[in-house]
């Protein structure tokens, strides 16, 4: 049976701000766009620009975010830290490997370095990024996981799962538990880390609402999918029937990475949906409503009450 549980900690974001500011691959995808890294390039320190640019610099992530669900308290950043540093080798291993999948031994071998690494890099960036961030991230993203628990209790999980991944379905038989957390600089992408005893899903969540005016970034997200020609061509083959990844580059004449990109943006856009299970793994599907509720987001754009930038009773031409 398919369960599906809520979580969330200021020392999540904290994470997954780093991770997004280090993942370069990912900077042309996030929401946040390319302003945000050049933003926060110019803010921090040298030494710790040079120190992120190495490569695998933020390594084991999924460890830290295990680590973040068994810290006790509020998980504020600096109290996650404290506490993440005060972990003897002994016991970062005690509650670590029962977790970890196997093949990840090269972790547990040595906690005392990972523990110091990670605890010197995520205080220097709690103090030169993560601190000084819009407080109404904070907020937004504790109000969204709250509504998420609501939701829980009112939904099948598979329909709650596929409503805030953007389209990742489960079957409700599957054995398994999924932990959900909101995100917010990692937008629109989903992360995922397997654990032993469930799934763990950084799911993407508006935390912040647009400014009086401006589009919903539902709007945006299915603008911005629909501008690319190559994005156009694989919704329409996705129209004549559902397709695996490897279908879809095959039929593209893109590269893997490629289409894997305009595939992200597809889904952040809840145009297509993807199927994971053991005997479909990533078969996408195009979703029936995505178009009618294109034309309702557009709608209720235009006809909204509240004043754009230009003014109330101006002529423009």
């Amino acid at each position: 049976m398919l369960r599906v549980e809520v979580d969330w900690a200021p020392a999540y974001e904290l994470v997954v701000s780093l991770s997004a500011f280090v993942s370069r691959r990912e900077h042309k995808t996030l929401e946040l766009g390319t302003e945000w890294i050049k933003k926060v390039r110019a803010q921090i320190s040298p030494d710790l620009a040079r120190e992120l640019s190495v490569p695998g610099a933020v390594d084991h992530v999924d460890a830290i975010d295990l680590l973040i669900g068994q810290c006790p308290g509020e998980r504020g950043a600096g109290d996650f830290l404290h506490w993440f540093g005060s972990l003897s080798p002994g016991e970062l291993y005690e509650r670590l490997a029962p977790h970890i999948v196997k093949g990840r031994n090269d972790l547990l071998t040595d906690l005392d370095a990972f523990r110091r690494h990670h605890v010197a890099l995520l205080t220097a960036w709690n103090e030169q990024y993560f601190c000084g961030a819009d407080p109404a991230i904070l907020g937004g993203l504790a109000a969204e996981a709250e509504a998420t628990r609501q939701s829980a209790g009112t939904q099948p999980p598979s329909q709650l799962l596929e409503a805030v991944t953007n389209g990742l379905l489960l079957r409700e038989e599957a054995d398994e538990t999924v932990l959900l957390v909101p995100q917010y600089h990692y937008r629109p992408w989903n992360l995922f880390s397997a654990y032993r005893d469930c799934r763990l899903i950084l799911y993407p969540a508006d935390a912040v609402p647009p400014a009086p005016g401006e589009p919903p970034p539902e709007l945006v997200r299915v603008a911005r999918a629909l501008s690319d020609p190559s994005r156009l061509r694989l919704l329409r083959h996705l129209a004549q029937g559902p397709r695996s990844f490897s279908e879809l580059v095959r039929f593209s004449g893109l590269s893997k990475s490629t289409v894997h990109h305009h595939m992200v943006i597809l889904r952040a856009a809840r145009l297509v949906r993807i199927l994971d299970t053991d005997e479909f793994p990533g078969i996408y599907i195009l979703r029936p409503a995505a178009f009618d509720e294109t034309g309702v987001y557009l709608r209720d754009y235009l006809s909204a009450d509240d004043l754009d930038a230009l003014g109330e009773g101006e002529d423009h031409v």
